[in-house]
């Protein structure tokens, strides 16, 4: 069977939701995406419970790729999770048994902002190659629960499991 010709998605706009996710990611974008994805937004919603762990790649806010797609210029911003049981955040390039392109995609232009989560949080970061890796990920206004405490970027290094191939990392 021929794969069909594919289209980037662009200009999306996600609001006011709630999700409950019991099997694989709350908000993001994911999988086998093999055309460019760019300028969304997940903003205002509300994670009440993620508990999906049976692999690294799950979790509440992830960007997932396992093709060629370039994904950029993503914001999630007034986003409150509230239960977590692997990350909070995932940003992961990689090729796996479901990829149909040889090359591995781009992540890169990413902001999290006026994110609150619970305080035993993990990120996790995950590029591919030296050619293959996330850039430009930024953290702004991360509130840990419950007591509201807002995350110096140090803080935040803390939370986070990344492989060598990030670079340009901005908090």
């Amino acid at each position: 069977m021929a794969c069909t010709s594919q289209l980037e998605t662009h200009d999306i706009l996600v609001q006011r939701c709630t999700v409950w996710n019991d099997k694989v990611r709350a908000f993001g974008v994911s999988g086998e995406s093999r055309s460019n994805i760019y300028n969304a937004v997940f903003e205002d919603c509300d994670v009440v419970q993620s508990m999906a762990d049976w692999t690294v790649e799950v979790g509440a806010l992830a960007i997932y790729i396992c093709d060629a797609a370039e994904v950029h210029h993503i914001t999630f911003r007034d986003i409150r999770i509230r239960q977590e049981s692997n990350y909070a955040i995932c940003c992961m390039i990689t090729l796996d048994k479901w990829s149909k392109d040889r090359k591995a995609g781009q992540i890169h232009d990413i902001i999290f902002d006026r994110i609150s989560m619970p305080e035993n949080y993990l990120i996790y970061l995950a590029g591919f190659s030296k050619e293959n890796c996330l850039y430009n990920i930024y953290f702004k206004n991360i509130i840990t629960l419950p007591h509201f405490i807002e995350q110096t970027d140090d803080m935040i290094r803390k939370h986070i499991d990344q492989s060598m191939y990030v670079k340009q990392k901005h908090n």
